[in-house]
């Protein structure tokens, strides 16, 4: 199917040559065609067999996809892995409004925060227009993908040539992850089917026009999304109110040796996406949450240098948000999102020291179940800082605390995380006779 909206473009629309339920789609675009880079995926989401079943209010219906690639035959262009856990942190980036009124609606997430007349904060004006479609596809709560997010590489080209001199195999490969509790969905019971996107592309049309952009083929350079993870175990079981467990975790990252490293992002999700979940219902943003843990440290050591200064590295929240945001520029966090044990809300008789209630809740999110605390409190706390060298060894080590938890309260400060490290690393496409090279810079 295709639509004309020009003399020199047709919009193509272009569905899966395969498409394994709930696994992955693939798409090939037509041999000797050129197109413009603006690739973006439609209808990116699932159905559910749950009423009021909703996305995951950070990834919204990217929660869906795992992994996706460009290829050209055997040759991978540009990819992206764990690029749910990526997305998520990337439709927080820009002003609060952009992201309510614009991305948000775009991708189901719920990202973006109003001040309500009472003094608290709150997100999208409802609930039941994000219900997930039930045991049908929807053409209507579905999300749009641009490609652009996850294909640096597309930023820079001036087109898609698939002709023999160009990238004449082309395809887009998506993987998906469908169990919810993956995928962050509003219920951990709830039985998800991963729909069929559909890719559209303009294809230049004007063989003059065509002719023009596929003689500029000079080299061209770009920063690629690439990751790494470690894993910081969970606690053992801590003694008394009085102990306080210190664990630092320490690790090697190979995955960026010999490449210049640009712009660094770590974020901390829960190694048991279940237990982002309190007898099924989501509490917070589940596991997609980047929780800020008790007393946290984080020293790099860059070729056998330390980054930060001190032998305690980033040991504060603000040092830790300002680096974020000059590294990455404007996060929209949803106020103390990136602090902790701020927004007490106790009932009338607390049930932990039998005292009068108290409150002490303005400005922050509403409760989202039992627990004494918004979940959302400190469950957007990222890192992010700008190394700018080339990695011949990098080195890690992350530390926080445990006390005595009481797991009806929150199950999840005292579990095992997955620290994934997202960076941007240098690479160039090499246009030469017959053919191209794409190497680390």
């Amino acid at each position: 199917m295709s639509g004309n909206y020009s003399t020199n473009l047709k919009t193509m629309y272009i569905e899966p040559s395969t498409h394994v339920r709930n696994q992955m789609s693939t798409f090939r675009l037509d041999k000797n065609s050129v197109y413009l880079p603006s690739m973006r995926l439609v209808n990116v989401g699932f159905f559910s067999d749950n009423d009021a079943e909703q996305p995951n209010a950070l990834c919204g219906y990217y929660g869906c996809i795992k992994n996706i690639r460009l290829m050209d035959g055997a040759r991978t262009l540009s990819q992206l892995r764990e690029a749910n856990r990526w997305l998520s942190f990337s439709n927080q980036l820009g002003s609060n409004q952009n992201n309510l009124c614009v991305k948000s609606p775009m991708n189901g997430s719920q990202n973006g925060a109003v001040l309500r007349s009472d003094g608290r904060v709150d997100f999208i004006k409802g609930t039941t227009d994000r219900d997930i479609s039930k045991n049908v596809a929807s053409e209507i709560k579905t999300s749009t993908l641009d490609l652009l997010k996850v294909f640096p590489i597309l930023n820079n080209l001036s087109c898609i040539d698939t002709s023999q001199q160009g990238f004449s195999q082309l395809r887009i490969e998506v993987e998906y992850v469908h169990a919810a509790a993956s995928v962050g969905s509003s219920n951990s019971g709830a039985v998800l089917v991963i729909q069929e996107p559909t890719l559209v592309c303009d294809m230049v049309i004007n063989e003059k026009l065509a002719d023009k952009l596929k003689s500029d083929r000079a080299a061209i350079s770009w920063d690629e999304l690439e990751n790494d993870v470690l894993t910081a175990p969970a606690a053992a079981a801590v003694a008394d109110d009085a102990t306080r467990v210190i664990q630092p975790t320490t690790a090697v990252i190979n995955g960026f040796d010999n490449k210049v490293v640009g712009r660094v992002l770590m974020m901390k999700h829960l190694s048991d996406p279940a237990l982002g979940y309190d007898s099924g219902a989501i509490m917070g943003y589940g596991p997609y949450q980047s929780r800020n843990y008790h007393f946290e440290k984080l020293q790099v050591r860059l070729n056998g240098t330390n980054v930060f200064p001190g032998a305690n590295g980033i040991d504060h929240d603000g040092y830790k948000n300002m680096l974020l945001w000059s590294s990455w520029g404007d996060v929209s966090i949803a106020p103390y999102g990136a602090a902790a044990g701020v927004g007490d809300q106790i009932p009338t008789v607390d049930i932990r020291t039998s005292a009068a209630g108290a409150f002490n809740n303005s400005g922050v999110p509403p409760l989202t179940s039992a627990n004494f605390q918004s979940d959302k409190v400190g469950a957007q706390d990222y890192y992010g800082f700008s190394l700018e060298q080339r990695v011949n060894q990098l080195s890690v080590t992350y530390e926080r605390s445990f006390f005595k938890n009481d797991a009806a309260f929150f199950p999840d400060v005292n579990a095992a995380v997955n620290v994934h490290i997202f960076a941007e690393v240098r690479k160039s496409l090499v246009f030469r006779k017959g053919g191209y090279d794409i190497i680390y810079a």
